[in-house]
């Protein structure tokens, strides 16, 4: 069965994956998120799935086909809140150990231009 939790994740004690090989992040968009997050703004939560107790990745839309596309990804705002040390809000899937997540897409790695 899985549940789903609301919970601050703090990214610099979790590794969190994207999905997305899409080239590198954009710059200007993370520092508007920062921006937003140093004044107080709150986003909607990040779509996320439990691999185990330390690894988590960004769900897609063929992940959580039933998912409207608009609360999903999340690549951008994730970098943002690891910058600024803020705990990122997320809906958490529960323990999906069938996702597959790719080295190249650790957001503390990801490539920003």
């Amino acid at each position: 069965m899985i549940g789903i939790l609301e919970l601050e994740l703090d990214l610099h004690q979790i590794q969190l994956y994207g999905f997305s090989h899409e080239g590198p992040k954009t710059d200007e968009r993370i520092q508007f998120f920062e921006g937003m997050i140093r004044d107080g703004a709150h986003f909607t939560e990040v779509w996320v799935g439990k691999i185990n107790d330390t690894i988590y990745q960004l769900l897609n839309s063929t992940d959580i086909p039933h998912l409207p596309s608009k609360n999903l990804a999340g690549h951008h705002r994730a970098i943002a809140y690891a910058r600024q040390d803020v705990p990122m809000k997320a809906r958490v899937m529960l323990y999906l150990p069938q996702l597959s997540y790719h080295a190249d897409t650790l957001i503390a790695d990801i490539r920003v231009h």
